[in-house]
């Protein structure tokens, strides 16, 4: 729906199974296509059925990157396959939706060369928030008006495989690589979802 809403047109989507040869077969589909974006949702990361990136490159595929220090959305793989663009989003579905807002829909705007921009509020952070530095963290929260006050209420559950919070979540806060802590009453900009 957000592809869509994007203007994207010509969309083709294709369902591989977890081995290389039918993940080769649906890329190849794919690229036979002349598609502008490939975007691909899991077979990123490590695991025993990560097959993606050995498909790819077995297809001529210039990596530029993989792996971000984000939280959720690591795995992110990002490269081309001649003039054709390749994102491989993690599976876990948090992690796509992430991966999607703050990488890949810039990426569709700069193409339509279009501004990029995103819809965003500010709002006052209801609790603190702390993390280890290292990685950017994207916070889903819930937003609540109270008093005519607009807060931003983190959501308990931030696990990548909490699926709830995207139904739950009104967007999310992005919470620095090498910040600790985000204080209670802080005004905070909250990336709508």
């Amino acid at each position: 729906q957000e592809i869509l809403k994007m203007r994207v047109d010509n969309v083709h989507v294709a369902r591989a199974k977890d081995t290389e040869d039918s993940i080769r077969e649906k890329l190849e589909e794919s690229l036979q296509m002349g598609k502008d974006v490939i975007m691909i949702s899991g077979g990123v990361s490590v695991g025993k059925y990560d097959l993606v990136k050995g498909v790819l490159n077995s297809l001529g595929f210039k990596e530029v990157f993989h792996k971000v220090r984000v939280k959720p959305g690591k795995p992110l793989l990002f490269g081309t396959i001649n003039h054709t663009l390749v994102f491989g989003l993690p599976g876990n579905p948090v992690s796509t939706m992430i991966n999607f807002v703050v990488f890949v829909k810039p990426s569709l705007f700069k193409m339509q060369h279009k501004k990029v921009s995103f819809n965003e509020v500010e709002a006052t952070l209801w609790e603190d928030i702390t993390k280890k530095p290292g990685r950017i963290h994207f916070v889903r929260v819930s937003l609540k008006q109270i008093d005519g006050k607009l807060y931003a209420v983190p959501l308990r559950k931030q696990g990548s495989s909490m699926i709830t919070t995207l139904t739950e979540a009104d967007g999310f806060v992005e919470f620095g690589e090498e910040e600790t802590l985000l204080k209670k009453e802080t005004t905070v900009k909250v990336r709508l979802l």
